[in-house]
C-alpha cells in the first residue's frame, strides 16, 4: 500500500486535537510514564545527569565531601576510606573521588537517587553485559570496552541503551532469569531473581499492556470528540479484554526474537506498528488477522512512519539549546552539572509536557488515515475495522445511523464532545450499556462507608505491594516498608482516599485537583516525617540531595508524582474499585471493613510503642563517622 499522506498534514491534525482537550491528554501520557513505564526517554533524560555520582543515600553531600577530602589529604585508597568512616560501599566511594576530581566538589551536591533508574545488576544494560560475560567466558566484556578511559562512559552508554530498550525490559527480564541458573548466586538470590523476572513480566502484560490499549483508545476518541474523558483508557481493565493481550504478547515475543537479528528487529517494529491501535478499536479481533492488518496498512509505509518519528527529535533541538544557553548565561560555562542538569530537566519537561502526547497523537491520526485506505481498497480482513463511529468523515453524507446516543447524521456526530457508542463488539465500552448512555466510571459519585474503608485499604495495600516491589527489584531483598507491620502504608490510603472525598467540589477542575493534592500531599509527608524524626528518631525516608527538597522530608519529584496518582485515584482506580465491590453482598462487605478496621486499629497500637524498623526500612540516616573522631 503506497503511503498517500504527509507528515505535515498528520502531525497538523495531531496537534488541533491534542489542543482542543490537551489537559486530559498530558494526563494520560502522564499516566503512561509512570504506571505503565512508557515514554522511557522522559523520565531516563530528567534522571540521568547524576546517576554516575553517586549510590548511597544515606550519606550527605557534606559528608562525602568530608570523605574525599581526607582521601586526598592523607593519601587513603577507597578501601581504606570506606573502613575509616564506616560507609559500607567501596563503589560509591570510588564514584565519589572520580566526580570530585571530574567536576569538583560542588558535583557532589547533585541527586543521588531517582524513582526510575534501573542502572543496577537488573538493567537492561547489566543482563545483555552478563549474557555476553557467560558466552565468552570473560568479566563483562562489553562494560570493559566502553570504560576504557573513565567509568562516567559506561554509565553514559548503559544509561542510552536502558533508554531505548525500556519498552523492552520484559524481554530482558525473561533473558535474566535464565542467566540466573548459571551463575553462582545462592538460591535465595536465584528466587528472588526469577521472582523479581516474573513480576516484571506480569506487570508488563496485565498494567502495561492493558494501558498501552487504553491510551491508544483514547486518542483515537480524542482526534475527534473533543472532551474525551481520560477514563476512556480504562475500557480494557472494565470489560476484562484479555484476547487483545494475547495478540500483543505475542507481538513483544516476536519483535524480541526478530531483535536478535539487529535489523529485522527494527522492521518488525514498524511491520507491527499499527496491532495497538487495531486492538484498541476492536479487541476481538483474532490474532492473524490483526497482524495481516498492521502488515497491509504499514506496506509501503514504513520509512514515512520511521521520518515522522525522527521529526518528533527536530522539536527537541531547540529545547536543548535553549535550556543550554540559559544553564551558560546564568551559572557559567564551568558549572557542568548544573548546566547538563537544566538540560535533561529541560528536555525531559518538553517530553512529559507535551512531545509525548503529541506524537501519540500522531500515530493516531496515522492510524486514521491508512484504515481509511485499506478500508478503500477492500484489503482482507478489513471488515475489522468496524467502529464506524472512530471517523464519521468517511460516512455517507446525509444519512442517519443509529447510535446509543440517538439517531445521527455523520455531520451531527463531529459536533458531539464525547464518543457516541460502539460497534461490532460482544460487549460494549465504558459509557455505553445497551441503548442508553450509562456512565459506569462516574467520578462524580458519592462513596458510601463501607466503601471508603475498601478504597482506602486497597490504596494503603497497593502503596505496600509498590514500595516493596521496588525494593525487591533495586535490591533483591523483601522488605515490609513502613512504619506499621501489616500489608499496608496508611499514606497511601490518607492521601488517595482523601483525594476523593473532599476533592468532590473540583473534580470537573483536574488542573485545581492536581495542585490541592500537590500541596496537601506536601504538608502530609512533611509532618508525618517531622514526627517520626522528632519523636521516635526514625527515618522512613530521605530526599537529602533531591533536586528541590525541604529538610530532606520532601521533594518537587515525590509532590508531582502524588499529584498524579491523585488523579489516578479520583479518575480511575476509587470509580474501579466501587464497581467491583458493588458485586460483593453488602453483609459482606460490612464484615471485611469491620475485620480490616480493627486489624488496622491493633497494628497501630502496636507500632506506636514497636515500630517497624531495620535494613531498607528506617537506615536513612548518615552513617559515615566524623573525621574528627580520628583526630
Amino acid at each position: 500500500m503506497k503511503n498517500g499522506w504527509s507528515i505535515k498534514d498528520v502531525k497538523r491534525e495531531a496537534f488541533r486535537a491534542l489542543k482542543n482537550n490537551f489537559v486530559a491528554c498530558f494526563a494520560v501520557c502522564f499516566v503512561m510514564v509512570f504506571i505503565a513505564g512508557q515514554y522511557g526517554g522522559s523520565t531516563q533524560f530528567i534522571a540521568s545527569y547524576d546517576m554516575q555520582n553517586v549510590t548511597n543515600l544515606r550519606v550527605s553531600a557534606a559528608d562525602k565531601r568530608q570523605v574525599v577530602e581526607t582521601m586526598k589529604r592523607e593519601g587513603l585508597t577507597p578501601e581504606q576510606a570506606d573502613d575509616m568512616f564506616n560507609i559500607g560501599d567501596i563503589a560509591a566511594v570510588k564514584n565519589w573521588e572520580q566526580t570530585y576530581d571530574e567536576y569538583g566538589e560542588n558535583s557532589l551536591n547533585a541527586k543521588e537517587l531517582t524513582f526510575f533508574h534501573s542502572g543496577n545488576e537488573s538493567s537492561n544494560w547489566a543482563i545483555i553485559d552478563n549474557t555476553v560475560s557467560l558466552v565468552s567466558g570473560k568479566d563483562r566484556p562489553i562494560t570493559a570496552f566502553v570504560s576504557d578511559k573513565t567509568r562516567r562512559y559506561e554509565q553514559n552508554v548503559s544509561d542510552a541503551f536502558d533508554m531505548v530498550t525500556k519498552e523492552y525490559s520484559p524481554h530482558f527480564q525473561v533473558l535474566n532469569a535464565i542467566l540466573a541458573f548459571f551463575s553462582d548466586m545462592t538460591a535465595w538470590d536465584i528466587f528472588v531473581t526469577i521472582g523479581t523476572s516474573l513480576f516484571s513480566i506480569l506487570a508488563a502484560v496485565f498494567v502495561s499492556d492493558t494501558l498501552i490499549l487504553g491510551e491508544r483508545r483514547f486518542f483515537l476518541e480524542n482526534r475527534i470528540y473533543r472532551r474525551t474523558n481520560i477514563g476512556r483508557m480504562g475500557f480494557a481493565i472494565k470489560e476484562l479484554c484479555l484476547k487483545p493481550l494475547k495478540t500483543l504478547v505475542l507481538m513483544h515475543i516476536y519483535r524480541g526474537l526478530w531483535f536478535f537479528t539487529v535489523v529485522g528487529g527494527f522492521y518488525k517494529t514498524y511491520e507491527y506498528y499499527m496491532i495497538p491501535y487495531i486492538l484498541a478499536e476492536n479487541p476481538n479481533i483474532e490474532t492473524k488477522k490483526a497482524f495481516a492488518l498492521s502488515k497491509e496498512m504499514m506496506r509501503g509505509n514504513k520509512w514515512h512512519t520511521f521520518l515522522l518519528n525522527a521529526s518528533f527529535l527536530l522539536i527537541e533541538v531547540p529545547v536543548i539549546v535553549g535550556s543550554a544557553a540559559m544553564g551558560f548565561l546564568i551559572f557559567g560555562r564551568d558549572a557542568v552539572i548544573v548546566n547538563a542538569l537544566i538540560v535533561y530537566t529541560g528536555l525531559g519537561v518538553a517530553r512529559i509536557g507535551f512531545l509525548n502526547a503529541y506524537k501519540t497523537a500522531s500515530d493516531a491520526e496515522l492510524y486514521i488515515r491508512l484504515r481509511r485506505n485499506v478500508i478503500a481498497e477492500g484489503c482482507e480482513f478489513s471488515e475489522e475495522l468496524c467502529d464506524r463511529w472512530l471517523d464519521p468523515e468517511i460516512l455517507d453524507e446525509g444519512v442517519e445511523y443509529d447510535t446509543p446516543a440517538g439517531t445521527l447524521t455523520p455531520a451531527e456526530m463531529l459536533l458531539l464532545e464525547s464518543y457516541p457508542g460502539a460497534a461490532g463488539f460482544n460487549k460494549e465500552y465504558i459509557g455505553v450499556s445497551g441503548k442508553k448512555m450509562k456512565i459506569r466510571h462516574d467520578y462524580h459519585r458519592s462513596y458510601r462507608f463501607t466503601s471508603v474503608a475498601i478504597v482506602f485499604f486497597s490504596f494503603a495495600c497497593i502503596g505496600w505491594l509498590w514500595e516493596v516491589a521496588i525494593h525487591v527489584i533495586e535490591d533483591g531483598e523483601l522488605i515490609n516498608r513502613g512504619s506499621l507491620h501489616g500489608p499496608w502504608l496508611p499514606i497511601y490510603g490518607v492521601g488517595g482516599t482523601a483525594a476523593v472525598l473532599f476533592l468532590k467540589k473540583w473534580r470537573d477542575k483536574p488542573a485545581l485537583s492536581f495542585m490541592i493534592v500537590v500541596i496537601c500531599s506536601g504538608i502530609f509527608e512533611y509532618l508525618t516525617s517531622w514526627y517520626f524524626d522528632k519523636y521516635k528518631g526514625l527515618q522512613y525516608w530521605n530526599y537529602h540531595g533531591y533536586f528541590m527538597n525541604i529538610n530532606g522530608r520532601i521533594c518537587l519529584e515525590g509532590l508531582v508524582v502524588f499529584g498524579f496518582a491523585g488523579l489516578a485515584c479520583i479518575y480511575i482506580l476509587a470509580p474501579v474499585i466501587d464497581d467491583i465491590a458493588a458485586h460483593i453482598p453488602q453483609r459482606v462487605k460490612n464484615v471485611v471493613a469491620a475485620v480490616l478496621i480493627v486489624l488496622l486499629a491493633v497494628d497501630v497500637i502496636y507500632s506506636f510503642n514497636v515500630p517497624n524498623k531495620g535494613k531498607g526500612i528506617t537506615d536513612y540516616c548518615s552513617q559515615v563517622v566524623s573525621v574528627e573522631q580520628f583526630r
